[in-house]
């Protein structure tokens, strides 16, 4: 999703909710918001991308056997035909991927793949 809108979105939930003032739109106040919820998005961005580069993961098949594990999200996108983003969606929201495959990371302390 495009930050801007991403950004945007959060000032008219956090406003909705009365948890920031209604009439800050186009105040001072408004802009340092936006400049903290950027400032806030790149570090969640940074550490999401860090994170998944750092870790080992493991893909299981539909069935949820273990297939082969991986040192990062990049070591499994150069080895399997699946992106990045896609592997790294699929670990994040606990689906399968257009391939069929599930993965989760390896260091989360069981080894049993854990099926909906």
């Amino acid at each position: 999703m495009d930050q801007d809108i991403t950004i945007s979105r959060v000032l008219r939930d956090l406003k909705q909710q009365g948890l920031i003032s209604k009439d800050i739109i186009g105040d001072v106040r408004d802009v340092e918001t936006r400049v903290f919820l950027n400032a806030l998005w790149v570090a969640a961005f940074e550490y999401g991308i860090n994170t998944c580069y750092k870790k080992g993961i493991v893909q299981y098949d539909k069935y949820g056997v273990k297939i082969k594990e991986f040192e990062n999200v990049k070591d499994a996108e150069q080895k399997t035909e699946e992106k990045t983003k896609t592997i790294y969606e699929a670990i994040r929201m606990g689906h399968a991927t257009r391939l069929g495959f599930k993965w989760k990371y390896a260091d989360n302390g069981d080894d049993q793949h854990q099926q909906e």
